[in-house]
């Protein structure tokens, strides 16, 4: 029986390995180090994201989940102005460190959801259509049908088809953070990055936001930091974890999904899912 179990065991891990050699890998960050003037604050990152899959950074609260994200799109450095960098981040084998990069294109090209809805002071309709509207010329037409398009794949469309223009505002939160998904969608992006996308919302509010995430995986790559293991279970393909080291964010390991059943929950301290939590690092995300 014993020989058998190995047996198994070594074909899972085969087949797995040729799996992953058919990817195409969307995003790869290599010995990534993100420093806040001389401060680090996540360091010695290696993780490859895989096109049309979702990929769940997994961590405690100030484990560097959130810098990690907006380091992705160099969304960061509109908030830090003493970021800087260490290491590669290749976008479909593009650097995204080349000081030629175009930032306005890389962050529509990796759309980002935050964990509060980020709606504007404008109308439903508008929220879409000023975003599309800054990449270029478009019809009245053709924007309808863009904003239309946007707002089925969010399943928002039939609940606001007869207030397109009344304020984003009035919306529900659930609500609001659809919209926010459909302007994202909006931009045609490779890539959409989640920071904690359901936390405000509550456990049953949050599946909504779960199935229109689920109805996107196969066309697009995904990537989600949270701190609920449950969430990052039902969701992803892959699982990123990230802990604490002297204050300094750290991917410490990362699996497949269901390898991360097998490997650490079964047993698994919750030190190992969650993070140093004794730590007290600072305020990175």
């Amino acid at each position: 029986m014993a020989v058998f179990k190995e047996t198994i065991f070594v074909e899972i891990e085969r087949l797995f390995t040729v799996k992953m050699n058919n990817l195409k890998v969307a995003l790869k960050v290599a010995n990534l180090n993100v420093f806040y003037g001389e401060n680090p604050i996540i360091r010695n990152i290696y993780i490859d994201c895989y096109e049309n899959k979702i990929t769940a950074i997994l961590g405690c609260v100030n484990s560097g989940k959130s810098t990690l994200l907006k380091t992705f799109n160099r969304l960061i450095e509109s908030e830090i102005s003493s970021v800087r960098y260490e290491g590669q981040i290749e976008f479909f084998g593009q650097n995204i460190f080349n000081h030629r990069t175009n930032l306005n294109r890389l962050r529509r090209q990796i759309g980002m959801i935050y964990p509060t809805p980020n709606t504007f002071s404008m109308s439903i309709y508008e929220n879409i259509a000023s975003q599309v509207k800054l990449t270029g010329y478009y019809s009245k037409n053709e924007l309808n049908t863009i904003v239309e398009i946007a707002l089925h794949r969010v399943g928002l469309w039939n609940e606001v088809k007869y207030k397109l223009h009344q304020p984003a505002i009035d919306l529900s939160l659930v609500q609001q953070q659809l919209l926010c998904i459909a302007r994202a969608l909006a931009l045609q992006p490779k890539i959409l990055i989640m920071d904690e996308p359901c936390m405000e919302l509550g456990i049953v509010r949050g599946m909504r936001i779960e199935e229109v995430i689920q109805s996107l995986r196969q066309s697009l790559t995904i990537i989600i930091a949270t701190k609920n293991p449950q969430f990052a279970l039902r969701i992803s393909d892959y699982i990123g974890l990230m802990s604490v080291n002297n204050h300094v964010g750290e991917l410490v390991d990362f699996y497949q999904t269901s390898q991360f059943v097998q490997n650490c929950l079964t047993p698994c301290p919750q030190t190992v899912i969650l993070g140093n939590q004794q730590a007290k690092p600072t305020s990175v995300g």
